[in-house]
């Protein structure tokens, strides 16, 4: 984001010349800033671009750009397989979900591994994906000799997403580590996936394979072995930590979700994303596990992990947008998010010129 220039604000109303400034998008600055307009100085757009700094805010034009080409001799092959594991006795809805967005976000095959106890709740639930029942110990959870299968299963998909509705009991964190460890396909990890690696996020490094974090302040403080609200005191700086610790590309939920890439020698000043879209609407149980399906998807289509994590996350938001301004937030159900999914990728289509 820019730091040339200078703004006015009067009445409710901001004035910034040239290009928004950090103080206009994240709080408790912009909270003050009300209506925010760029006025243009005339200056050249190769100066601005070039301008230092290292937040960039998403938006639809730019984002829109990264959506995968739909060529009119495409089959379900060429938009991937992803297989998403998922679900315990009581939690199979956040499976569904996840399914269920992934679908609707462009994944030509969508397959969930759920423990066997499992499996009739979630083939009824989302009809357009497949199943795999895997082993399960006697409370219905994924075990450790769940993990051979699945990982034979991945041979033949393009990336994996890991966490929802899950559970924290018995052997399934075990299972979960190992599995995380040992594929080699992109990954997006969430919910139990993430409570997996709590007090040991180093292990992520072990990865092979391009890896995206999602966790809200409880999850990433939990991952980071700190609180919330040290997360919530600089989320930017936290978002980039753990990026730096996990070597993933981590996106922080939350009004304004952050998208933070890893340094590396070449990255020394790894970049952050601000994404602008979503509204109080989508504070409901379901909605994080449409975020992991709609980023699984985006990498089941091979999209590099930072660019599914941001357009995953604008797509997401967007959808809750477009169902506020018709039904109001209170009626966002998680299941109408992946509903809209479709809504919202054409919508960026159009942004981006119809591409």
């Amino acid at each position: 984001m820019s730091s040339v220039g200078s703004s006015v604000s009067v009445r409710g109303q901001t004035v910034t010349f040239a290009a928004l400034k950090v103080a206009h998008v994240l709080p408790p600055a912009s909270l003050a800033c009300g209506i925010v307009a760029v006025a243009d100085l005339g200056l050249p757009a190769s100066f601005l671009d070039e301008a230092p700094g290292d937040l960039h805010l998403l938006v639809a034009e730019e984002i829109g750009g990264l959506l995968p080409p739909r060529n009119a001799t495409a089959h379900k092959g060429t938009f991937g397989h992803l297989l998403l594991v998922a679900g315990s006795p009581g939690i199979t809805g956040a499976a569904v979900l996840a399914a269920r967005a992934s679908v609707r976000a462009g994944a030509g095959l969508t397959t969930v591994a759920t423990p066997a106890p499992c499996l009739p709740s979630v083939a009824a639930g989302s009809v357009e994906s497949m199943t795999m029942a895997v082993a399960a110990d006697e409370d219905g959870r994924l075990r450790p000799a769940a993990v051979e299968e699945i990982l034979d299963k991945a041979e033949r998909c393009t990336a994996m997403a890991v966490g929802p509705g899950l559970g924290t009991g018995g052997e399934t964190p075990d299972a979960v580590r190992r599995l995380v460890r040992e594929a080699t396909l992109p990954l997006v990890l969430d919910a139990d996936g993430l409570n997996a690696f709590g007090g040991r996020p180093e292990e992520l490094r072990l990865r092979s394979a391009p890896t995206v974090l999602t966790p809200h302040p409880v999850e990433l403080g939990r991952l980071l072995g700190t609180t919330a609200a040290e997360i919530a005191e600089d989320r930017v700086a936290a978002a980039r930590e753990a990026a730096r610790v996990t070597g993933a590309v981590v996106l922080l939920k939350g009004h304004l979700s952050l998208v933070a890439a890893p340094a590396s020698e070449s990255n020394m000043a790894a970049p952050v994303a601000i994404n602008p879209t979503g509204n109080a609407g989508m504070a409901s149980g379901g909605s994080g596990d449409v975020l992991t399906g709609t980023i699984g998807a985006l990498l089941a289509q091979r999209l590099p992990a930072w660019d599914a994590a941001c357009l995953g996350a604008y797509v997401h938001g967007l959808a809750a947008d477009l169902l506020s301004a018709e039904r109001g937030p209170e009626a966002i159900a998680a299941g109408d998010l992946a509903a809209a999914l479709p809504d919202a990728l054409a919508a960026l289509r159009r942004a981006a010129g119809g591409r």
